[in-house]
């Protein structure tokens, strides 16, 4: 009687972690084309042929961000465990690879790991920056963590984790100027922009809760710019997670805004600076040179829990990386006045634009770089040495 073919599941909660799975799961076909998958994950999982336990763009448990999001969803957050626990019961599979979503994935380890389950951490929670404390229930409950950021290796290291490899940022493989110049000449000829127009990509973030706090200063700020410079133009995408039509029509055509469904790597791509939430963006917009400003406006009470327990002092990922990389503008620092002013300098100034761009190409060197190991020598990318430490991690 043959054996079965090996299965892994993945915990995927949210909408990056979904792109990145799914990439993630490609390299692995092209490990193995034999292997199962299950698990939790979205679209792009589901595309690449995860059979899902758990739907998360369905569930009313995913993609959440904010305290109070998260408390009025712990029912139907607990009823997505307790799906992803009964899977792991039930199918028993041979590795579970959690991405990102961390509280919700470390509580998945942990039944993973008493089910004799080995786990395998792709973007582990930043327990460098706060609740240091995880790192003891991860060094017990997680057998290996792939690592994207260069800053990570040490903190994992010494505080003992020594199962963790920098795999460098997977943008390093997807992304890059010569993407941005095809990307930014196929958008500005579709809105009949020549390359002399100044355009501004405006990204206020991706989630309801958020864009209520950070909408209005963004567009009150460009609009000042816009009095100053009428010339100048605006991007902003819309994401895929918000009601386009009811977010749109909070913009007034009046301002010349190009509005974009999904779609914010051609913003970024295509523009001349940026005004951007801080998260994921950042990174891209490193990879594609664009130079940029970050904002952002949390709720009073996040304010007050991130002053208590967080301890990194800037927040964009590439200040993080690289300190001082770029400007933050944060709570009443994101005014619209001094939106316009930061803008204003980076579209004009070049001795404001010039050091922003060259700190940013040393955020990107850093972010190319990875562990030299057996597995990870001749892996292309960051995916494909995930892949191979996966593969290396599966037990009968």
């Amino acid at each position: 009687m043959s054996e079965r073919p090996f299965c892994i599941a993945f915990s995927v909660g949210e909408a990056s972690g979904d792109e990145h799975g799914a990439r993630l799961l490609r390299a692995l076909k092209a490990q193995d084309s034999t292997i199962e998958y299950v698990g939790m994950g979205g679209q792009h999982l589901r595309e690449e042929g995860l059979r899902t336990a758990v739907d998360f763009d369905r569930s009313k448990g995913g993609s959440l961000m904010g305290f109070g999001a998260v408390l009025k969803s712990l029912r139907a957050i607990k009823a997505d465990l307790d799906t992803m626990r009964s899977l792991l019961l039930r199918r028993r599979p041979n590795l579970l690879i959690i991405i990102d979503y961390p509280d919700f994935n470390l509580r998945l380890a942990k039944t993973a790991y008493q089910l004799g389950i080995p786990v395998l951490a792709f973007i582990p929670p930043k327990v460098w920056a706060w609740r240091k404390g995880r790192i003891r229930f991860m060094k017990k409950y997680i057998n290996h963590a792939a690592l994207i950021l260069p800053n990570e290796k040490a903190f994992y290291v010494k505080h003992g984790f020594v199962n963790a490899t920098y795999v460098g940022h997977p943008f390093a493989s997807i992304l890059n100027k010569a993407v941005a110049a095809g990307m930014r000449q196929k958008l500005r000829a579709q809105l009949g922009l020549d390359e002399q127009t100044k355009l501004i990509a405006l990204l206020p973030g991706s989630r309801r809760g958020e864009l209520k706090r950070t909408l209005r200063p963004l567009l009150q700020g460009y609009r000042l710019l816009k009095r100053k410079y009428p010339s100048i133009k605006g991007v902003l995408p819309i994401a895929t997670s918000l009601p386009f039509e009811e977010v749109a029509a909070k913009i007034r055509k009046s301002d010349e805004i190009v509005v974009l469904k999904g779609e914010s790597l051609s913003a970024l791509a295509s523009a001349d600076v940026g005004i951007l939430k801080s998260g994921t963006s950042n990174l891209q917009a490193a990879f594609l040179g664009l130079p940029f400003v970050m904002f952002y406006r949390a709720s009073k009470i996040a304010e007050w829990i991130v002053k208590a327990a967080v301890k990194v002092k800037e927040f964009s990922p590439v200040n993080i990386i690289r300190p001082g990389s770029i400007l933050e503008l944060l709570q009443k620092d994101a005014s619209p006045s001094r939106i316009a002013r930061e803008l204003e300098l980076l579209l004009f100034d070049e001795g404001a634009r010039g050091p922003i761009k060259a700190n940013l190409e040393e955020v990107v060197t850093l972010l190319s770089g990875f562990d030299s190991t057996e597995l990870t020598n001749n892996a292309p990318n960051a995916y494909e040495r995930v892949a191979k430490i996966s593969v290396g991690l599966l037990k009968r």
